[in-house]
């Protein structure tokens, strides 16, 4: 990797007329082949993740601005507020986790998505889920295949 390495895009943050850090991201091609869209972030003159590559889909990048606005307006940031709907498609095979009813334990089971991720009037996005009743938090689920 050059060391004249330019961002492909820098989103100046300021408050008011006071300028407060940049947020850049680089083309995760310059640190791994294949990597297409996928990005390196550099929040003001530090990578994000440190020395240690972390590449990031652009709707992470995008959650990663959405928490340093919050951070610059003095709001709480809250990860299950996403603006963006998860990357959850109606048929996925997902990984939720149960509660045992009686109180002694949880687990993980695998279920089918039955429903496009649909998001409440709170922010919160939530899926309908094969054999289950109700809707589930789209952020208790992972995407296995």
């Amino acid at each position: 990797m050059s060391t004249d390495l330019r961002p492909d895009i820098i989103l100046p943050v300021s408050k008011g007329k006071e300028d407060l850090f940049s947020f850049k991201l680089f083309a995760g091609e310059n640190w791994q082949a294949g990597a297409a869209g996928l990005f390196r972030v550099m929040l003001g003159e530090a990578w994000v993740g440190g020395r240690e590559v972390r590449l990031v889909t652009l709707a992470a990048a995008m959650e990663m601005v959405r928490e340093a606005a919050c951070g610059v307006l003095g709001m709480e940031y809250d990860p299950h507020e996403a603006t963006m709907p998860p990357e959850i498609q109606r048929g996925a095979t997902v990984r939720v986790r149960v509660e045992e009813p009686d109180g002694l334990g949880s687990g993980h089971e695998l279920a089918r998505v039955r429903t496009e991720p649909m998001r409440d009037e709170r922010g919160m996005w939530w899926v309908r889920l094969c054999g289950r009743r109700g809707l589930v938090p789209a952020a208790a689920v992972e995407v296995v295949r």
